[in-house]
């Protein structure tokens, strides 16, 4: 089961994102459970350190003194390499700034004009495609080198050799 956490000081966008993610889990019928949906960084961290490989909804902007939404999600990438990390904020113009704490984030959502459940709920889609992709079994592959040229070609396409 994937995990998710979710942290955001304001309490109707907290639950409304909660609440389109447990729906969009319920009818896709995803093997994905919200484990945790915060206020606080701290309430987060001490969440996490219970679970294991995560999916993490963050706002930016935190109304705690010592943690805003890229330092927290720099900690979770020190917990939890392959975690899955998405921001949700009101300013667009701070997503350079995952660059710059090399997070990795998978997306970057403003709230804005439209309810925010909506494109939580299509990003959670995305996520689930990625992960059945990394569980399946790795295409066996045959490697040639021709002088300075290595090509690989899938053995599934592969008739047959000849000499």
């Amino acid at each position: 089961m994937i995990s998710i956490y979710l942290c955001d000081d304001d309490d109707a966008v907290r639950h409304q994102i909660q609440t389109a993610l447990e729906w969009k889990i319920f009818v896709e019928n995803y093997d994905m459970k919200v484990i945790c949906s915060a206020a606080s960084a701290q309430e987060l961290l001490d969440a996490v350190e219970q679970g294991g490989q995560g999916v993490y909804f963050l706002d930016v902007e935190l109304k705690d003194g010592e943690w805003d939404g890229f330092r927290l999600g720099r900690e979770l990438r020190r917990r939890d390499p392959r975690s899955t990390l998405v921001y949700i904020t009101s300013y667009g113009d701070l997503a350079w700034r995952t660059f710059q704490y090399h997070l990795e984030a998978f997306d970057y959502i403003v709230k804005g004009a439209e309810p925010i459940g909506p494109p939580a709920a299509r990003c959670l889609d995305e996520i689930h495609a990625r992960l059945l992709a990394e569980r399946q079994a790795p295409t066996e592959m045959f490697t040639l080198r021709t002088g300075d040229i290595v090509r690989h070609v899938p053995l599934r396409d592969i008739l047959f050799f000849e000499t």
